[in-house]
């Protein structure tokens, strides 16, 4: 083999070594939680933040469940959900929530048409400094 031709691929090896990891650290890194609505179906999670406090509210026809959001430090780049044991979300990208046990998580795609309004629960878990948790039934067993 000629000098030319190893110092050629020496290079190319050397380049790929230290640009790839780079350019995929970068693609694979974690988004924090994008403030929105998320839809699946009739099932709607808001996401809320203010003065570094993250609520969410998971809202379907059954009732809604405001509660706090904090790291999950089990997995990174992962947060928990006050009430929800065992559950977790995780932002995949800018326009996709992930949300469930970390074995079957579930895609919550972006609603940009549905109202960002805060409820004066959401209001309530965004000016608390405790963990928060507030359940609402709706039907016959409402509440």
């Amino acid at each position: 083999m000629n000098k030319k031709y190893r110092g050629f691929r020496w290079f190319w090896g050397l380049l790929f070594c230290v640009v790839y990891p780079i350019g995929v650290g970068q693609s694979l890194a974690a988004l924090p939680l994008q403030v929105g609505v998320y839809r699946v179906g009739s099932r709607y999670i808001q996401i809320a933040e203010q003065n570094n406090r993250i609520c969410f509210v998971g809202f379907s026809a059954r009732g809604a469940t405001t509660a706090s959001v904090e790291p999950e430090s089990n997995y990174p780049n992962s947060y928990k959900v006050e009430g929800y044991e065992g559950a977790i979300l995780f932002q995949a990208d800018i326009n996709t929530l992930l949300f469930g046990p970390r074995h079957y998580l579930e895609e919550y795609p972006a609603d940009r048409s549905f109202s960002r309004e805060l409820t004066e629960d959401l209001e309530a878990c965004l000016n608390s400094t405790e963990p928060f948790l507030n359940r609402v039934s709706e039907g016959r067993n409402g509440r």
